[in-house]
């Protein structure tokens, strides 16, 4: 039997696995591919999903349209089927903004009656204007570099043994969308018509489309895969909208099953799934991409560490502080998350 099949075939056991507080899922497929594609060495250039977005990304720019270039690339190119690509391009407030979507339709065809729902993972890739020069490592390089990771996940399970798949838990009641936003911070200072520019003008084309309708959750990634410092030891990703409390829960089940393996390099514990004050308020507390989403009625998964971290919105937002562990770590929970999400309830 290949190594990849069995891969697969694990996979069908996978809510078994997490009741049981154990977890084996796809540890052969992240142990080949994290060290490569998710690293912080520089020697390490090919294949390598992160240091590419070690450079500024402001909206517009000759660096940021590289960078479009670069994931563009990935999806159509570096993976090995036909994802639906979208570029939604727009002015405003005199700078050229561009969000990147990409669908892939892994749904069965009767799964949903009324049209495929999607579970949306996103992350903007734009950076601040000021200070000059500004990397945004963690806002969010990191992030984008995460998603990137789980879209080749993705595109290999779904496609490398159709006919096998289709007996496991892909080809079920969900497809994935995958964006990467433009404009998230603001040119100037943060209002409500001053940042946010790429996820404002995305929601407002899919409420009139009727795409909103299909999104039955949104996962946002925002200033992940920093270091931990003295002044913060441990990142605290908190649940912040009781509408997603129970895919939180579902994600923090996955960090526990890997936190009890000794094998995995997971350490200490991020989500706290008991931990319900931030939930418990009902309304918007940190302002992000999500929000045209969430006024729109969508479930928002929003993964950010509170407190943010130290150099969030500094010119010390460098590689140098990023944690190659705790990046690969991210991947491997959204990894698992997303196909265990894309299954539906069971």
């Amino acid at each position: 039997m290949q190594a990849f099949q069995l891969v697969v075939l694990l996979s069908v056991f996978v809510r078994c696995c997490l009741c049981n507080g154990t977890l084996s899922l796809f540890g052969d497929y992240h142990r080949e591919h994290l060290p490569v594609q998710l690293s912080l060495n520089e020697s390490q250039e090919d294949g390598n999903l992160l240091l590419p977005f070690n450079t500024t990304r402001v909206s517009g720019s000759p660096e940021a349209l590289g960078i479009q270039q670069f994931i563009l690339d990935h999806f159509t190119t570096g993976l090995q089927n036909n994802w639906t690509v979208e570029q939604d391009n727009f002015q405003e407030n005199g700078y050229n903004f561009t969000n990147l979507v990409f669908t892939l339709d892994t749904a069965r065809s009767d799964a949903n009656k009324n049209g495929t729902k999607y579970i949306l993972f996103a992350a903007h890739y734009d950076t601040l204007v000021n200070p000059a020069g500004f990397i945004g490592a963690v806002d969010s390089a990191a992030s984008c570099a995460i998603l990137m990771y789980l879209a080749q996940f993705l595109d290999t399970l779904a496609y490398e043994d159709r006919e096998l798949l289709q007996q496991t838990i892909l080809g079920g009641e969900y497809g994935v969308k995958i964006v990467f936003f433009d404009g998230e911070e603001a040119i100037e200072e943060w209002t409500a018509t001053d940042s946010i520019y790429g996820s404002r003008h995305l929601a407002a084309q899919w409420l009139e489309d009727g795409t909103m309708e299909q999104i039955e959750l949104f996962v946002l990634l925002d200033l992940l895969g920093g270091a931990t410092t003295k002044q913060v030891p441990r990142w605290k990703i908190k649940s912040y909208y009781k509408e997603a409390h129970r895919h939180y829960q579902q994600l923090s089940k996955i960090e526990d099953a890997y936190l009890a393996d000794p094998a995995t390099p997971f350490s200490k514990k991020e989500l706290f799934p008991s931990d319900v004050l931030y939930m418990m308020m009902g309304r918007v507390l940190i302002e992000d991409d999500h929000v045209p989403f969430y006024n729109a009625s969508v479930p928002i998964l929003h993964l950010i560490p509170f407190p943010f971290p130290e150099t969030w919105h500094t010119i010390g937002d460098t590689f140098d502080t990023l944690d190659e562990a705790e990046i690969q770590r991210w991947a491997v929970l959204l990894s698992e998350f997303a196909v265990d999400t894309m299954a539906g309830p069971q």
